[in-house]
């Protein structure tokens, strides 16, 4: 028996992966909006890594528990491997949430959204991945939109026209 849709899914009419873009988009510009937050309020680095971590680490607790997953490590290696994870994802908001201190806060989204064409260049150097055309493409898209809003103010000059 296929298991019911959510009644979210069957509101919009949606199937799983649009839903996940959905999601996804949501995600970002909520994440975005509560940096740019806590930018104006001029909330310390720390709180913020702080407070997006306690937040994050509930709502995966709701998500897993509601779709039935097991929360239990099958072995030490797994566990090691989620905590060399956790504290990496932790180093990396701290400094994102640092930088914005001290950059714009298209410059800091910019510099933030851009982790995977480096993840593309280290998989390459380091493990020798190839990508395919498809996977290109997406890298020339992400490369150029972040030279766009990094050279914001130039690409404005182009078209304006006074």
């Amino acid at each position: 028996m296929p298991r019911e849709q959510s009644k979210i899914r069957k509101f919009l009419r949606l199937d799983r992966e649009a839903m996940a873009i959905l999601l996804m988009a949501a995600g970002s510009i909520i994440s975005s909006a509560a940096y740019i937050y806590v930018n104006e309020k001029k909330y310390h680095p720390f709180t913020t890594v702080t407070m997006r971590g306690f937040f994050s680490l509930l709502t995966i607790y709701y998500i897993s528990v509601r779709q039935n997953q097991d929360l239990t490590f099958a072995s030490r290696g797994n566990f090691r491997i989620l905590i060399t994870n956790s504290v990496a994802v932790a180093l990396t908001s701290l400094v994102y949430a640092g930088s914005q201190f001290y950059l714009s806060q298209p410059i800091a989204i910019a510099i933030n959204s851009s982790s995977p064409i480096f993840c593309v260049i280290f998989d390459k150097l380091m493990f020798g991945v190839s990508l395919n055309k498809t996977q290109m493409y997406w890298l020339v898209v992400t490369f150029l939109g972040v030279l766009m809003v990094a050279n914001g103010h130039q690409i404005y000059e182009l078209f304006h026209t006074s």
